[in-house]
């Protein structure tokens, strides 16, 4: 059974991003709707969908979401599997949203994450996430 968690965050995304597709880290990176291929770039989408939205950025606002989707390693799961894994994750529940997945296998231990922009770049709505949602996205990763 995989093991999912999720937190948010009020900070800008870059150094997210930043860990995320790190070159020693990432055995692969795949982003969807967005463009180019930097995490300057990601970065500067995320926020142009805030702004073109006019959601708020301050210091408060949640800027985004960070997942974390850890196979059972008795599952021998190859990263490809869990990169196709992950982006069913996200086209299921984050399709409207800007996201990066990195798939790492630091410290021996395969393992998905996933950073979803708050906000959709199709409604302008921002994620909200209460327990029940949380719970039942956990579910869904099973």
């Amino acid at each position: 059974m995989p093991l999912f968690k999720m937190d948010s965050s009020k900070a800008t995304p870059r150094d997210a991003l930043y860990y995320v597709t790190r070159k020693d880290k990432a055995v692969a990176v795949k982003a969807i709707n967005l463009f180019g291929d930097t995490i300057e770039e990601y970065e500067q989408q995320f926020k142009a969908i805030a702004d073109y939205f006019g959601k708020d950025q301050s210091y408060e606002a949640r800027k985004y979401y960070h997942f974390k989707l850890s196979p059972d390693p008795k599952d021998h799961v190859t990263p490809e599997t869990l990169m196709d894994y992950a982006t069913e994750m996200v086209e299921e529940h984050f399709s409207e949203y800007q996201s990066v997945i990195g798939i790492h296998k630091d410290n021996g231990v395969l393992h998905a994450h996933i950073l979803v922009n708050a906000v959709s770049s199709l409604t302008g709505k921002k994620i909200n996430l209460r327990n029940v949602e949380y719970a039942a996205l956990k579910d869904s990763a099973c």
